[in-house]
């Protein structure tokens, strides 16, 4: 069994009706007794990061992190040298001081390659994500995931993801967003 702690996966199972977690995958950020914190890492959103950020005039996708603190924006990135940086696993680091962040993007040294954004967060309190993957809302999983298959083909993540569960999610790898509209 895969144990819940910073940096696993947690995939939406594919009956979950929630629409902010409907076929969603989030990576874990940070997890202790008391809370469990994520982003929800295949939701990209049509807004640009210099929509929200006068001063910054790249074209940053943003994704939906999730409900709660919609007005806060956070990010996963590779530069382990960011100051205030907290590792998550393999190559990925959230957070860190965010005027380095815009000093490294003016200066060409974060792109979409190695930064994304989200608005909001994800949370659960004490005990609350333990219950939500005991009752089979979540499929927990260790996270292999490069960079590139994390954020730049995010929107074929959750398929993918579901297709490598045993045979009785296969049906499930292809169903729309609203299968009302199909």
């Amino acid at each position: 069994m895969v144990k819940l702690e910073k940096g696993k996966l947690l995939i939406a199972e594919p009956s979950m009706d929630d629409n902010y977690f409907f076929k969603s995958i989030i990576m874990i950020m940070h997890h202790n007794k008391d809370e469990s914190i994520g982003l929800i890492i295949n939701k990209k959103t049509n807004t640009l990061l210099g929509q929200l950020i006068d001063d910054i005039d790249q074209d940053f996708p943003v994704y939906i992190g999730g409900p709660v603190a919609t007005n806060s924006i956070h990010y996963i990135h590779t530069v382990k040298e960011i100051k205030n940086s907290n590792h998550i696993s393999g190559d990925f680091y959230w957070g860190g001081d965010f005027n380095s962040i815009k000093n490294l993007i003016k200066n060409g040294l974060l792109n979409k390659k190695n930064i994304c954004f989200f608005i909001g967060y994800s949370g659960w309190g004490k005990n609350q994500l333990h219950y939500e993957i005991s009752k089979k809302d979540w499929i927990l999983k260790d996270n292999d995931l490069s960079w590139d298959k994390a954020f730049l083909r995010s929107d074929k993540l959750w398929p993918s993801f579901i297709n490598q569960m045993s045979e009785k999610y296969a049906i499930w790898a292809n169903m729309p967003d609203n299968p009302e509209l199909n």
